[in-house]
């Protein structure tokens, strides 16, 4: 019997190779805040797609921010960046064990 790590193994080998992790860096790439869409909601599909790709801090806050609405307040713009570095940087650890 394979266990859960082997198996996972074998699965990112197979199905997470470089086209996949190149079509989910575009989307992460080509993500933004919707019209109308709250922080929160823009914040946890970005989320969703950083755990696809491996990619640095920096190059996190950069695209989170990029995707920002642009008329977003400054003080929120700042406490919600605020609350993702903090959170990205528990899981920058863990990053490259998630698919």
């Amino acid at each position: 019997m394979v266990d859960w790590a082997a198996w996972k193994a074998g699965f990112v080998k197979k199905y997470c190779n470089t086209q996949w992790r190149n079509k989910w860096l575009r989307e992460l790439e080509n993500n933004h805040q919707r019209p109308g869409e709250t922080v929160d909601a823009y914040y946890a599909r970005f989320r969703r797609l950083v755990k696809r790709v491996n990619i640095n801090v920096n190059q996190h806050k950069r695209l989170f921010i990029k995707g920002l609405l642009p008329h977003i307040h400054p003080e929120l713009y700042r406490s919600v960046l605020g609350r993702y570095i903090y959170e990205m940087s528990g899981e920058l650890y863990m990053s490259s064990k998630l698919i």
